[in-house]
């Protein structure tokens, strides 16, 4: 079953610099996160961004970082808190570079 994504929840700030976000699987809430190292990626690897940057990114790419909490949820890879991480390597298999 795929998750059902309902929203963003919050940046992370200083130096973890993230978008999380939030899902459901039938009834139990699932966090998710990006980190900053991916959504870099996303705008070319410019370590300089500014918080909005980031945000903007997220939300151009937003069906692939779903597509890859998604399918790192069904495979079971869940951080120690519960949630699941989207790091580059999990856009790289994605996307498939």
């Amino acid at each position: 079953m795929s998750l059902q994504f309902i929203g963003d929840y919050g940046i992370f700030l200083p130096g973890r610099d993230a978008v999380g976000c939030a899902a459901l699987d039938r009834n139990r809430l699932v966090r998710w996160y990006t980190t900053r190292s991916a959504l870099e990626k996303l705008g070319g690897g410019v370590r300089s961004a500014t918080t909005m940057d980031l945000v903007d990114r997220f939300e151009r790419h937003r069906q692939l970082l779903e597509k890859a909490a998604d399918i790192k949820y069904r495979k079971g890879k869940i951080e120690r808190d519960g949630s699941i991480r989207i790091e580059l390597a999990d856009l790289d298999s994605v996307t498939g570079h």
